[in-house]
């Protein structure tokens, strides 16, 4: 069971971790330091938020699947509200970050060069 849910989390999350690659040059200067955070925390976020709603559905599939089981109903919607927590805190976060970024004037659809290939 434990193997299977690696397996569809990795798979769920590949997009987010090959998205990460796309970091700019550190900081030269304020602007470009507060871009640089405000990505490193938008993938983080986005990270940490898909969690907390994969959480919340295990949550509400263990209460649904607990029908008069007392203990696990109780356990199942403990990991409803602490999902439901963590999607509230996440949002804040990712809202706070977009406000400090703009507040900075830094720009989050900075260009990102092509590729490419060196002559041999």
């Amino acid at each position: 069971m434990k193997k299977s849910i690696g397996i569809v989390l990795g798979t769920m999350l590949t997009p987010f971790i090959a998205s990460a690659a796309v970091f700019t040059a550190p900081a030269t200067n304020i602007g470009s330091l507060a871009t640089w955070l405000s990505q490193i925390f938008n993938v983080a976020t986005t990270l940490i938020l898909s969690a907390a709603v994969v959480f919340f559905l295990f949550g509400v599939f263990q209460y649904v699947m607990a029908a008069g089981d007392a203990a696990a109903q109780k356990t199942g919607r403990s990991h409803i509200i602490n999902g439901l927590i963590g999607i509230a805190v996440m949002v804040s976060v990712w809202g706070l970050v977009t406000f400090f970024t703009n507040s900075l004037g830094a720009t989050s659809n900075m260009p990102i060069p092509a590729p490419t290939v060196q002559p041999v």
